[in-house]
């Protein structure tokens, strides 16, 4: 799949394209590393049922470029919303939200 056909791949039901879904808004002036405003973000969209159980989020290289930080820094981000069970990582297709948990 080229580059191109990736950034005009559509989630089903959304009718946006992966790259259109992040408005994340950092603030590089503040103390919080941006990795961490990265996951508290996506944190934010997965409680808010904006990307619903099963749903693949945008990856490392889509939100690297859209927010024009390393994909060390949103790797990061994944990689504590991993280790905490809010998302999936298949290699190879992507990350994926979790099913949540029952009390």
């Amino acid at each position: 799949m080229s580059m191109r056909e990736r950034e005009a791949a559509v989630l089903p039901g959304k009718g946006e394209s992966m790259p259109d879904l992040i408005d994340c808004r950092l603030n590089r002036d503040s103390f919080m590393p941006l990795y961490q405003q990265i996951k508290n973000w996506l944190l934010y969209k997965i409680e808010a049922g904006q990307f619903a159980e099963g749903d693949g989020i945008p990856s490392e290289v889509d939100f690297s470029r859209s927010l024009d930080v390393s994909r060390a820094t949103v790797r990061q981000a994944f990689y504590e919303l991993r280790l905490e069970g809010h998302v999936t990582r298949d290699k190879g297709r992507g990350t994926f939200v979790s099913p949540r948990k029952q009390p």
